[in-house]
Parts: C-alpha cells; structure tokens; sequence
C-alpha cells in the first residue's frame, strides 16, 4: 500500500511539471526532442 501511494505522489508531481513546462513560453530550449540533429 505504502509504495502505491508513493508511486501516485510521483506521478501527481510529474504531472505538475508538465503543466508548468507547457505554460511556459520557451519550452522548446528546454526540452530537445531530437537532440541528434544538433551534432550535424
């Protein structure tokens, strides 16, 4: 039971992360989707 409870905490936080990741307006310099690309 502890570790389900842990396991929902942790994914209610990524989830908060998400949210502040898409409100902010530059979030494509912080997440590379294709960081490959660069190297050529």
């Amino acid at each position: 039971m502890e570790e389900e409870k842990q396991a929902v905490e942790r994914l209610r936080k990524l989830e908060h992360r998400l949210e502040n990741m898409r409100q902010l307006p530059n979030d494509s310099d912080i997440i590379d989707i294709e960081p490959e690309d660069e190297k050529d």
